[in-house]
């Protein structure tokens, strides 16, 4: 399971990764958002006018949000149009090519003008190519984690509630000042133009401190986020950093509760099955076991699965458990009705806030089929 992590100071809106890190063959994923009180060097102004970036001094942590995402759902993303295509966008030099910059700057502010999505996109500079990503300014509308990978998560990440990071720097051997990083340090880093990488430290809300000489980070503007990266790997065992450059993925989450749903897989690893089998042929997996004649209305233009399919499966399974009284209102009650009638669990996140029904629901339903079969049904 891939895992992004963004640090925000909390009340702001979220600067997620490229648009690719979040396409379907980057999905199923889980977004950690940090909130941060972070302490900041006042920029430097220069003598062109120019200003300096604002340096982390000091690092804050004081809460946090899960969220997943199943699929590049329309509900939640504002879709790119497709061109240019991402490999033009950021293989080209803005400098040399202003109104490219400005051309894909209009797209977005267009496609995002025709979309409710939370997720919008945003075109910008990334150093001397340009750059596409996605931004939330509201994060409480993304879609929620479900219980059993907020229950691998929140262990750790309740560890580092309330934590302080800092750096500790010594530039004894050229003269310059030792001790944890403050305004001066930097201030006498950027005279002397050196940025030493430094040791990061954290004390814990428990009166642990954690050290962490081997963080490589140090010299950048913004270093918190790396640090923060640093110490959940450190304090989970189920967390794995990946290697740099890799897009929209930070860690990798692996599933240590044990056994799920079924002996030959775990929770964190169904969902990765769903996905990679999709809500189409799951669907008709469920229509064959039920004996149900598939038709095209059964998925929509958008590719979702309608609420006319699971209104039969749900019609069928409540008749074959001789349930009378039935719910098929909406997609969500439909699933919910299923999964109750077939004695497995439903989670908030089977259906997403925009009413797509998750893969992962729609094998928990296939599964609990194929280890409870439903009576058959006499015809009339």
């Amino acid at each position: 399971m891939k895992v992004e992590v963004k640090s925000i100071v909390e009340g702001s809106g979220v600067r997620l990764s490229s648009i690719d890190g979040w396409s379907d063959g980057q999905l199923p994923k889980v977004l950690v958002v940090v909130s941060c009180d972070k302490v900041k060097m006042t920029p430097i102004r220069r003598p062109d006018g120019r200003q300096t970036k604002a340096r982390d001094v000091e690092v804050r942590i004081g809460g946090y949000y899960l969220y997943y995402f199943e699929e590049a759902s329309p509900d939640v993303f504002v879709a790119w149009p497709g061109s240019p295509t991402l490999r033009e966008i950021t293989s080209t030099r803005w400098e040399y090519q202003p109104e490219f910059l400005e051309r894909i700057r209009s797209i977005a502010r267009e496609a995002n003008s025709l979309s409710s999505a939370p997720v919008r996109l945003q075109a910008e500079k990334n150093g001397g190519l340009c750059r596409l990503h996605y931004v939330c300014a509201d994060h409480h509308r993304l879609p929620p984690c479900p219980t059993d990978l907020r229950a691998l998560l929140e262990p750790t990440l309740d560890r580092i509630v309330g934590a302080t990071l800092r750096l500790w720097k010594d530039h004894s051997a050229i003269g310059g000042p030792v001790g944890y990083v403050d305004e001066a340090m930097l201030h006498w880093e950027d005279h002397n133009r050196i940025k030493a990488t430094g040791r990061l430290e954290v004390l814990l809300r428990s009166g642990d401190v954690l050290s962490f000489p081997e963080f490589k980070h140090g010299r950048q503007d913004y270093w918190g986020g790396f640090a923060i990266e640093l110490v959940l790997e450190s304090l989970a065992e189920n967390l794995t950093r990946t290697a740099g450059g890799a897009a929209g993925v930070d860690l990798t989450l692996d599933d240590l509760l044990g056994p799920g749903p079924t002996p030959f897989a775990t929770t964190v690893q169904l969902r990765e099955v769903a996905h990679k089998e999709g809500k189409h042929a799951l669907l008709r997996r469920i229509q064959a076991l039920l004996d149900i004649d598939a038709a095209p209305t059964d998925i929509s233009r958008g590719g979702t699965v309608t609420r006319s399919a699971l209104r039969e499966i749900t019609r069928r399974i409540a008749e074959a458990q001789a349930i009378a009284t039935i719910d098929v209102s909406t997609k969500a009650s439909c699933i919910r009705t299923c999964l109750s009638a077939l004695g497995a669990p439903y989670e908030q996140s089977d259906v997403s806030t925009g009413g797509t029904v998750t893969a992962y629901a729609l094998l928990k339903v296939l599964l609990a089929l194929e280890q409870t079969p439903p009576r058959p049904i006499t015809p009339v």
